[in-house]
């Protein structure tokens, strides 16, 4: 979703009913018992001299029809239970994968340490708009909380749904240590690598507090290394993710209890990440849909501050 980046969503595989079917009863008529040909000594498939398979042709004349019918019923069970069983899974192929189990305290907030990521993760490299920004040596200056947080664009934020998003707090926390600001050991490492020297983050909610931004802005070497690093975060290498900022108050703390989408983007040697979720415990994948609003809204107020940045930096 990464502004100014279209949103291309993943494209799901069509879903389809699975092969198969039954097959007809041969008709025709029946030897009698005993006689010739006749092989139905049991209603059961493999009985005495029965072959495998299911018994062809109706019983004896005079006999019960109560094995033929619990046996054509216990096997269309079967048949329909299997159906059921393909077509959900399926089905259930597109959908995204949930968050991990997270722990929660007594207040429903995740433990201390918990590793968090989001059910939706959309990563965007730069491009020539912020080619200023290519390399820290040609934007030398420092980051800082008030740089990111502080002017009036990006200490509060209304979604096209008019709700308000606003900077909790002092504004923000800036951390010269980037490992502080991730979990993963690999995460950590590719920080490192990449010349990380500071990470600023703060969070953002709605008046309500059940709609919660977490951000966090990473200071890199250069472009190359911004990159890399949003395919280093993609949940999917399991490399790690963002730790949300805590000493939050009730319920922002609860953060990552619920259905959230991530979106980053790199800057020339910059990276954005902006995570939007839920405190509630809403964790309904089509929760998403109403997630996209805020998404935009804190994605956009995050990076108000880097149109004054590559403006500098010309």
């Amino acid at each position: 979703m990464s502004y100014p980046y279209p949103h291309d969503p993943s494209q799901q595989p069509p879903a389809g009913p699975p092969p198969g079917g039954w097959g007809g009863v041969p008709q025709g008529p029946v030897p009698p018992p005993g006689g010739p040909g006749w092989q139905h000594r049991q209603m059961m498939p493999g009985g005495p001299g029965m072959p495998p398979g299911p018994p062809y042709g109706p019983p004896p004349s005079g006999g019960s029809n109560t094995g033929l019918i619990i046996g054509l019923v216990a096997g269309g069970a079967f048949m329909i239970v299997v159906v059921l069983a393909v077509v959900l899974v399926a089905v259930r192929g597109g959908d995204p994968e949930p968050s991990p189990t997270v722990r929660t305290s007594t207040s429903g907030a995740p433990v201390a340490g918990a590793e968090l990521k989001p059910n939706e993760y959309d990563g965007d490299p730069s491009w020539s708009l912020w080619d200023p920004l290519n390399d820290r040596s040609n934007d030398s200056a420092p980051l800082s909380a008030e740089e990111v947080f502080g002017s009036r664009d990006s200490s509060s934020v209304e979604d096209s749904r008019k709700n308000l998003y606003t900077v909790l707090g002092n504004g923000g926390r800036l951390d010269t240590d980037c490992a502080q600001a991730v979990w993963g050991e690999a995460l950590r490492s590719a920080l490192r690598s990449h010349g990380c020297t500071q990470a600023v983050r703060g969070v953002y909610t709605d008046s309500s507090r059940r709609v919660v931004g977490h951000v966090a802005v990473f200071n890199l070497r250069d472009v190359t290394s911004a990159d890399q690093f949003i395919k280093d975060l993609d949940p999917a290498t399991g490399k790690g993710f963002l730790v949300p900022l805590s000493g939050q108050p009730s319920p922002v703390e609860r953060f990552g209890t619920g259905y959230s989408g991530a979106d980053a983007g790199a800057y020339g040697h910059l990276v954005v990440v902006s995570w939007v979720g839920y405190t509630d415990g809403t964790n309904d994948s089509s929760s998403s849909l109403d997630a996209i609003a805020p998404r935009s809204a804190v994605e956009r107020a995050a990076k108000n501050f880097l149109f004054s940045r590559v403006t500098r930096a010309r």
